[in-house]
């Protein structure tokens, strides 16, 4: 149970109140569904999520004449607000407009950012680093100072560890098969056996939980081997269906946020072991919609070739005319 969790006098009633103002009870009140840490997750996916529609496609308001490709991906840098979409002048914006007493200092009234050029520079982006052929050179540069000290340092740091933990386990052993050494044990030698058992036991479990610690560091750390998982091909994001570019969306966990005092949106994906199959699949998808239409495209040249060619060889004074002074080449 949990109490003031909204302000519910002043000014501004049933504010949300920040965590460190919250009440809880001493002793949990219900039976726990899911652990803490599943909890926080789903409260800053929820959060992130607000008020804003995960199916793709158009809103079922009456008045809706468009859709947004990256409605829901996109913030505002200076409030960490979701900026929604606008249309002006048939042209499509992303805006944040929060209301006075919610606006942060050095935020203006309003924050516009054009929808195509977001788009665009996704694309790219997706283009060269995600999907392209040389993602791994620019990945590896940006990687590779950071990574090789730390790497070297993590396994040292785990098969120290992992070491420890089997000296901990043969004293363990070794002591009980000290004791079973003496024939008429005293009460004050399976005392202090009983107290030396705790000492290694809490040891091998210190022990333990520093050893999960630094592998869940290794399971997170940067990988980028996970790209070769993904299709080397590039991406045109607004010839995509909007259904199909939400899941690579969704599928990347992106995320864009706009700055408005120097006019610069970051990009910002997340590439896990979890996810990256949902990832291949999706961009698999989403690259062949391209390839496709390339692929319509040199069909539809061949044939007027073919087309063309026949025609020549129906009618040769198409291309050997008769060499008349005005059908001549100028030299």
């Amino acid at each position: 149970m949990v109490w003031n969790r909204r302000a519910r006098k002043g000014k501004v009633k049933n504010r949300i109140n920040p965590v460190e103002d919250w009440v809880w009870s001493p002793e949990p009140t219900h039976d726990a569904l899911v652990s803490l840490e599943t909890f926080v997750q789903a409260q800053r996916i929820a959060d992130r999520r607000e008020r804003s529609r995960t199916a793709s496609g158009a809103n079922k308001h009456p008045q809706t004449k468009r859709t947004y490709r990256l409605r829901g991906y996109v913030f505002c840098t200076l409030c960490g607000r979701r900026m929604y979409g606008k249309t002006r002048k048939n042209i499509g914006y992303y805006v944040c407009a929060p209301k006075k007493q919610y606006r942060p200092e050095g935020h203006p009234p309003s924050v516009w950012v054009r929808e195509d050029s977001l788009v665009d520079g996704l694309t790219v982006y997706l283009s060269a680093q995600v999907f392209g052929r040389y993602r791994y050179s620019l990945l590896d540069a940006h990687l590779k100072t950071i990574d090789d000290a730390q790497r070297h340092e993590r396994e040292e740091r785990i098969r120290m560890l992992r070491q420890a933990v089997s000296d901990s386990e043969t004293k363990r052993k070794r002591l009980v098969r000290n004791l079973e050494q003496v024939d008429e044990p005293d009460e004050d030698l399976i005392r202090d056996v009983n107290e030396r058992r705790a000492e290694l036991r809490a040891h091998r479990d210190d022990l333990e939980r520093q050893l999960e610690e630094l592998e869940n560091e290794v399971h997170a750390a940067p990988n980028p081997v996970l790209l070769s998982r993904l299709p080397i091909s590039p991406i045109d994001l607004a010839a995509l269906p909007d259904e199909l570019s939400r899941r690579l969306f969704e599928s990347l966990s992106l995320e864009l946020r706009y700055d408005d005092t120097n006019n610069v949106a970051t990009c910002c994906i997340t590439l896990t072991g979890e996810t990256i199959d949902a990832v291949a699949r999706t961009s698999a998808e989403a690259t062949v919609t391209p390839l496709e239409r390339g692929k319509a495209i040199k069909n539809s040249k061949e044939l007027t070739m073919k087309t063309e060619d026949d025609a020549l060889r129906r009618h040769p004074s198409v291309w050997c005319p008769r060499q008349d002074s005005n059908l001549r080449h100028p030299l």
